[in-house]
């Protein structure tokens, strides 16, 4: 909560562009060598990884929701394309 009132995220937008930058290199650098599972999955288990070892602190053990829906939402999804 801020001082007039308002209340904001738990991250400052310089740290999501940290994270953003920090992860468009190694992508960049993977895929552009036709590593793109190592790109994909070094990603996700980057996020997961530090998700977790950010929120295990909760003493009520539901980081671990979160944990999963981050590990979910830096998946790859499966094509829909018709073969």
């Amino acid at each position: 909560m801020q001082p007039d009132g308002t209340s904001t995220g738990p991250y400052e937008a310089w740290q999501v562009i940290g994270l953003v930058l920090t992860l468009l290199v190694p992508v960049y650098w993977a895929a552009s060598r036709r590593y793109v599972a190592t790109a994909v999955l070094g990603t996700t288990a980057g996020l997961t990884i530090a998700a977790f070892i950010d929120w295990s602190n909760d003493s009520t053990g539901q980081f671990m929701v979160g944990v999963v829906l981050v590990m979910m939402g830096a998946s790859p999804r499966p094509s829909s394309r018709p073969t």
